[in-house]
């Protein structure tokens, strides 16, 4: 079984599933962390969603890379069928959600290959060499 995991400090990570549900409909197989959002224990926490997918291949997405959130998963990077990945947006994640590959190694790595392709800078396209299909 492969579980996803959102994690980000506040509500992020709770903003993202929502509106990745209503784009492409509920999704069982993600569970969420948003940090700081009540009075618990950062590192016993993490510790305790890692223990609760043992066994299961984990795909951790967090917000910030270097934040307390995914240093506190950088820890685990080790365990088998684990995978980190800091930065996490919409697009990415619609992005590993709908691939079937086997090898999620390999489906990242291709996916993160062409982020820069997935955020744009609008002001610096001409509106004259956008095509309806864009939009």
């Amino acid at each position: 079984m492969k579980t996803i995991i959102l994690a980000s400090h506040g509500f992020f990570a709770q903003g993202l599933l929502d509106t990745l549900q209503i784009i492409a409909g509920r999704q069982n197989h993600i569970e969420i962390y948003c940090a700081y959002t009540k009075k618990s224990n950062l590192e016993e926490d993490i510790k305790g969603l890692i223990n609760k997918h043992e066994g299961e291949e984990l795909i951790v997405c967090t917000d910030l890379y270097g934040g307390s959130v995914n240093n506190c998963f950088m820890q685990y990077l080790m365990r088998p069928d684990f995978y980190l990945i800091a930065g996490i947006n919409l697009p990415i994640l619609l992005e590993i959600i709908s691939r079937k590959q086997q090898n999620t190694d390999q489906m990242l790595q291709d996916i993160l290959k062409h982020t820069n392709q997935m955020i744009k800078y609008c002001n610096l396209l001409s509106l004259n060499s956008i095509s309806a299909d864009e939009f």
